[in-house]
């Protein structure tokens, strides 16, 4: 990528001109370029949905005409770009991102306001590229809130509902139902973008409500009116793949949430419990194996390492309320979470320039693994086979080299360094006991 020209606060002189935000969308065109090629090379790990190659022809459009993109999601597809440029070259950004940042949300704000469908379905992008940038940095509670609001636009325009021949609900209402559903799409591409955004608000969703331990709006409950009956995305291998590792993820977590001591082994939550696990199973041997993506483009490569990783998390899920006392689920946590530092070593992670962020959620849970390992290991050293020295070390290297991953991107992707140093210091505690 052709390094631009910084200036001493680490801003190129293309930013000079830049004084304010009625300017930002004014970038010289080489400036421009740049930023949209670091956006697109990694936008298939930060969420993105829409066509490439429309969205980047009503850029070009000029000023004023209807068919540009709404003016927020342009402002943040330049901001991931110049954050992404940052975070692989190290040299400071070509533009202003505070600025940026500053009118994507300002835009945000009143963007819906008379907004054509394809704009409604822009804002939903222009939610999950913001949501995903602020769990980078560390802002989660923003994160969230973007998150949110694309999932409660996702469901309030009925993109959960699409082709679907359901009966809506409350049919025999006496309240007045208005509907805020979007109209017939225009065309095919219209309509696999509307499909492609239900798809990956899910997974987002999906992912993240397990890491922060809340419910969230993506629950796929026929009782609640958000079951989805929407079809797979013609790309539908992946969407459907990381859809699927993400609600098996989720539902494992709830799962194993629903545990406690006196739980018995036999009634509703054993034919749950060993439902989802057959299914884990199942859905683990469906995919590709990573070893023979070698020749792969980078963009596949990438997301079939996020699936491996997020099917593992979701073993480790189901059985980590209970693996202290049982030694199945004990040993299928173990096996899941060497899964993940094995698939780290197949696809050679630490090399990749930008990755999901959920993987720091993934490696945060296979680290927690591993480390409890050592710990029962220490405790109940005659339970071990083969010899514990052998079976300790490793354990061990399997924490050093999940560690020298996630090492990589900590220093840029915020949830992976809260995780990383969380693992650090159980190892220091370890060592001292």
């Amino acid at each position: 990528m052709p390094q631009l020209q910084t200036a001493e606060n680490g801003t190129s002189s293309a930013q000079s001109s830049l004084s304010g935000p009625e300017h930002v969308d004014e970038l010289p065109t080489n400036v421009s370029r740049q930023l949209l090629d670091a956006f697109f090379e990694h936008s298939s790990q930060l969420g993105w949905f829409l066509n490439t190659a429309r969205f980047r022809h009503a850029l070009s459009l000029p000023e004023g005409n209807d068919g540009r993109p709404i003016s927020a999601l342009a402002a943040t597809v330049y901001l991931v770009g110049a954050a992404n440029m940052h975070r692989i070259t190290g040299i400071g950004s070509p533009i202003d991102m505070s600025l940026y940042l500053s009118r994507a949300l300002s835009n945000l704000g009143h963007a819906l306001e008379g907004a054509p469908s394809h704009g409604v379905v822009q804002v939903i992008q222009t939610r999950v590229l913001l949501a995903l940038y602020h769990y980078i940095i560390g802002k989660f509670v923003e994160g969230r809130h973007h998150s949110d609001a694309a999932a409660s636009l996702v469901l309030s325009s009925g993109l959960h509902k699409i082709r679907s021949t359901q009966p809506s609900q409350n049919g025999s209402s006496f309240v007045e139902i208005i509907p805020l559903t979007l109209p017939a799409p225009l065309d095919q591409i219209e309509e696999g973008e509307r499909i492609n955004a239900m798809w990956m608000v899910f997974t987002i969703c999906q992912c993240w409500g397990v890491a922060f331990g809340a419910p969230t709006l993506m629950s796929d409950t026929d009782a609640l009116g958000t079951q989805i009956d929407t079809p797979w995305p013609l790309d539908m291998e992946n969407y459907e793949r990381i859809s699927g590792a993400s609600a098996l993820f989720d539902r494992a977590t709830y799962i194993a949430s629903c545990w406690h001591p006196d739980t018995p082994v036999t009634g509703t939550f054993y034919a749950a419990f060993t439902s989802v696990d057959d299914r884990i199973g199942g859905f683990q041997t469906q995919l590709y194996s990573l070893q023979k993506l070698a020749d792969a483009d980078s963009d596949v490569i990438r997301t079939m390492h996020v699936i491996h990783c997020v099917a593992s998390a979701a073993s480790i899920q189901l059985h980590s309320a209970f693996g202290h006392v049982n030694m199945e689920s004990r040993t299928k946590c173990l096996l899941a979470a060497q899964a993940i530092v094995q698939a780290n070593v197949t696809v050679r992670a630490h090399e990749f320039l930008i990755v999901n962020p959920a993987l720091g959620i993934v490696w945060g849970a296979a680290c927690q693994v591993l480390v409890r390992e050592l710990v029962f290991m220490r405790s109940n050293p005659v339970d071990d086979t083969p010899p514990l020295p052998d079976r300790e070390a490793e354990v061990r290297t399997a924490v050093d080299q999940l560690q020298s991953v996630m090492a990589v991107f900590a220093p840029v992707c915020a949830f992976t360094k809260v995780q990383l140093e969380k693992v650090q210091q159980e190892l220091l505690g370890l060592k001292s006991a």
